[in-house]
């Protein structure tokens, strides 16, 4: 055993005084060694891929823009603006047209207080009245007010949601009055007026040829005095 120690050790004793230069072979381009620099950092998870690509949200249409019907006129991220008349929302909170008109960006009108207090005293008359099945009693409905969500600031719930709208015509305003009647697009026909415009333009007297032959030799005509002008 102490003979294979000294033996190994007398081996590197002989192998450390071998010059490198017979150890390793010899490199093929030289002594330059060739470095490749990465033009950009390991891939880390704290500087690398902070932006990712835009997602095209916001306006895509303004206020008095026509639009056609199934146009986007919003992208949004939650529900900062709400659908109005004639609007629609998608999945992803998209609102579009769905009847072709006019864009309009706008708030409801506050509902006036009259409205509470009429309730309250037809609601004071009725008290006294018997209850009977066979009797009809018209009341009105308690309008309900607009309210946002709580999460939002005090501005916003101050002034309520924001809406989008699409107006049929370009002089119709939004918010309408409350109460009014919408106007809806139901793509019917006058007949009344078609039927008008046709008897119009039958009492129109036109000058028609008395027969297909003079109709032709008055075309020839022309053609030959065309030809000749020419």
């Amino acid at each position: 055993m102490v003979l294979l120690l000294r033996q190994a050790s007398s081996s590197l004793a002989s192998a450390s005084h071998v010059p490198l230069s017979q150890i390793l072979a010899p490199f093929a381009f030289g002594a330059a060694v060739q470095v490749r620099n990465s033009t950009k950092r390991g891939g880390g998870s704290t500087k690398n891929n902070r932006n990712s690509p835009g997602k095209r949200l916001g306006v895509k249409r303004s206020g008095g823009q026509y639009v056609k019907a199934g146009e986007i006129i919003l992208r949004q991220r939650g529900t900062s603006w709400h659908p109005g008349e004639n609007v629609k929302m998608g999945r992803d909170h998209t609102l579009y047209a769905v009847e072709p008109g006019f864009v309009c960006f706008y708030r409801p009108n506050p509902i006036p207080k009259d409205a509470e207090t009429k309730v309250e005293s037809l609601s004071a008359k009725l008290a006294g009245l018997k209850i009977s099945p066979f009797d009809k009693i018209k009341v009105q409905p308690k309008m309900e007010l607009v309210k946002s969500h709580p999460s939002a600031s005090l501005l916003k719930r101050k002034l309520g949601r924001r809406y989008i709208g699409v107006t049929l015509t370009r002089d119709e305003v939004l918010p309408r009055e409350v109460g009014a009647p919408r106007v809806r697009r139901l793509g019917l026909v006058d007949w009344a007026r078609e039927q008008r415009l046709a008897e119009e333009l039958e009492q129109e007297d036109y000058e028609q040829p008395e027969s297909l032959a003079e109709l032709r030799e008055d075309t020839r005509d022309d053609g030959v005095s065309k030809v000749s002008t020419a």
